[in-house]
C-alpha cells in the first residue's frame, strides 16, 4: 500500500501519541450522537492540551495535533467526520493515529472511509 508521509513537529506527534494512549485508556463508550460525540472527544483532547478560548474546534485540533493548513492530510486521515460511515468510534480515531504515526496517511483514504475498502489499521 502506498503512503504519503507527513512532516510534524515533535510536539504534534507527541501530542497525538499522548491522544492515542488516553483514548484507548479511556471507558468512554462511542455515542452515535455526532453531539456528544464530539464532546467525548473533545474532553480526551482537553486532557493533552487545553482550548484557547476563541478557537474553533477545527482550529484548535489543527495547532495541537495536525499541520495549520486549511486542508492537511492528516487531519483528514484522523479526525474526518467522513469516518462516521466505516469506523465512528474513539478507538477508531487512537489505531488511526497510531497508524498515522508509524506509517503516514495511506493513499487510499477515501476509499476506506466510504468503506470500499478494508480499513487497514484493523
Amino acid at each position: 500500500m502506498l503512503h504519503k508521509q507527513i512532516e510534524l513537529p515533535d510536539y504534534k506527534r507527541n501530542n497525538l501519541r499522548q491522544l492515542s494512549r488516553i483514548i484507548l485508556a479511556s471507558k468512554t463508550r462511542t455515542s452515535q450522537n455526532p453531539l456528544k460525540w464530539n464532546a467525548g472527544l473533545f474532553e480526551h483532547m482537553q486532557k493533552v492540551r487545553p482550548k484557547k478560548k476563541k478557537e474553533t474546534f477545527d482550529q484548535y485540533l489543527k495547532r495541537v495535533f495536525t499541520n495549520n493548513a486549511k486542508f492537511c492530510l492528516e487531519y483528514w486521515w484522523i479526525f474526518d467526520s467522513e469516518w462516521q460511515k466505516t469506523d465512528f468510534t474513539y478507538k477508531g480515531i487512537a489505531q488511526r493515529i497510531q497508524y498515522f504515526l508509524e506509517h503516514g496517511v495511506p493513499q487510499n483514504l477515501e476509499l476506506q472511509q466510504m468503506g470500499c475498502e478494508p480499513l487497514c489499521y484493523k
